[in-house]
């Protein structure tokens, strides 16, 4: 009687805990879901706000296309107006070079006509009469004097030919002048009016860089809770496996305890010695370990991840953004090191993520258990693989510049259940 009293004490014990167990996981399972449900949420919103972005940069990008085009125009009617002002000085420099010529054909004349003048005079201020009276005879008189007049109408006639060609000279050279003036005047308006342009499409081109750094954060972002979502989901796994695991066990202590029973009352139902050793479940439960370890977990202590290098060269919690991509609410530490130097497991667990991300480059995450994970970005290397399990201090990755990032260097992160957390307060 009493071996059947302690056994259902020893069974309810079993159950109560079990059911402890249970409860406790439930509870954390609907945290978890809470989370994922904030995360996908989270998620949602930087999608949306990736795609307003994109929608604000292609009408941007729109408003460029239009702008090159008055450009291209702009840039054409320059052109045009340069050519002409090109030939408008080409016809002025032919215009001078003829006025030139003109002006040395008339020094020229001058200068005949200043001899002749010169020579009347050194003849005694010759007279018509003077010619008449000299001729040997009338007919020689008449020859006299009618080349006396067309000398004379010869010099008048040249000069006054002079003067109409300078003055038609000058007349074209200002006309030239004048239509060159307006053309430059053209020009300056078509030179203000393409550097507008250009300053609108700079203006359009720093807006478009802007937007272009607003998708890159937003996507980064959304890199890093879809990562969070993963971990999320990893624990979640964990934890229904850990119910299962619970309830099978629970499943199978009647069905044990039964067979106990059956098989004492067979051999010998008076042997009190023989009822002990069905105590020890009581006096050894497998779960007190566990529970003080999960006490003690809330500081562990981790190895440092890179021990060719101490230099952290970006704390955790908020920073300016390094570089186009990257976030500026920093959740994790940067450790500055060579690249291709080794990168070691923190703590001993289980990969649960190697792969390649736009954002993290090579990145791998280590579950540890007890709602710890540790995550490395930006290897140059992965040497493990999923489902690997790890030991602290074990080589997993090799430090590099993959994804977004500035120079060779490691991105450490502690993630306490699925939330990231400063990684100083554990090293």
């Amino acid at each position: 009687m009493k071996l059947k009293n302690k056994k259902t004490a020893m069974l309810m014990a079993s159950c109560l805990a079990i059911s402890n167990v249970l409860s406790v996981s439930a509870a954390n399972e609907t945290e978890v879901n809470k989370k994922k449900t904030e995360l996908e949420s989270q998620i949602e919103d930087k999608e949306q706000q990736v795609s307003s972005l994109q929608q604000q940069k292609d009408n941007v990008l729109s408003a460029i296309k239009k702008l090159d085009e008055k450009y291209a125009k702009a840039q054409e009617n320059l052109d045009t107006l340069t050519g002409q002002i090109e030939d408008k000085n080409a016809e002025i420099e032919k215009n001078s070079a003829e006025l030139e010529k003109a002006k040395e054909k008339e020094a020229i004349q001058y200068e005949d006509m200043k001899k002749r003048i010169q020579y009347l005079y050194e003849a005694g201020n010759i007279s018509m009469i003077s010619v008449i009276l000299g001729a040997d005879d009338f007919a020689e008189a008449l020859s006299r004097t009618e080349n006396f007049r067309q000398l004379t109408s010869y010099d008048r006639k040249q000069l006054e030919e002079y003067k109409k060609t300078c003055k038609k000279i000058e007349n074209l050279e200002k006309d030239l002048k004048k239509e060159k003036s307006d053309l430059e005047e053209y020009k300056q308006s078509a030179e203000k009016e393409k550097s507008n342009i250009e300053t609108s499409i700079n203006k359009k081109q720093e807006e478009i860089t802007k937007f272009e750094a607003g998708i890159d954060a937003a996507v980064m972002e959304q890199s890093d809770l879809e990562g969070e979502l993963a971990v999320q989901n990893e624990i979640l796994k964990q934890m229904k496996e850990e119910v299962q695991s619970a309830g099978g066990q629970e499943s199978s202590s009647p069905s044990n305890e039964s067979t106990n029973s059956d098989a004492n009352k067979t051999e010998q139902p008076e042997s009190k010695p023989e009822v002990k050793p069905e105590e020890k479940p009581n006096t050894q439960p497998e779960e007190k370990p566990d529970n003080s370890q999960s006490e003690n977990s809330g500081s562990p202590q981790f190895t440092w991840p890179c021990p060719s290098s101490h230099n952290v060269t970006s704390p955790f919690g908020d920073r300016n953004s390094p570089t186009a991509g990257a976030s500026s609410n920093h959740k994790g530490i940067d450790i500055g090191a060579s690249s291709g130097s080794p990168i070691v497991a923190a703590a001993a667990g289980t990969v649960t993520v190697s792969t390649y991300s736009e954002s993290a480059g090579n990145y791998v995450t280590i579950d540890h258990g007890n709602g710890f994970h540790t995550v490395y970005m930006h290897a140059s290397a992965r040497y493990v693989k999923v489902g690997q399990k790890v030991s602290a201090g074990q080589q997993i990755a090799a430090v590099g510049s993959t994804g977004y990032s500035t120079g060779p260097h490691l991105h450490f992160g502690v993630m306490k259940n699925g939330v990231y957390v400063n990684p100083m307060n554990y090293l």
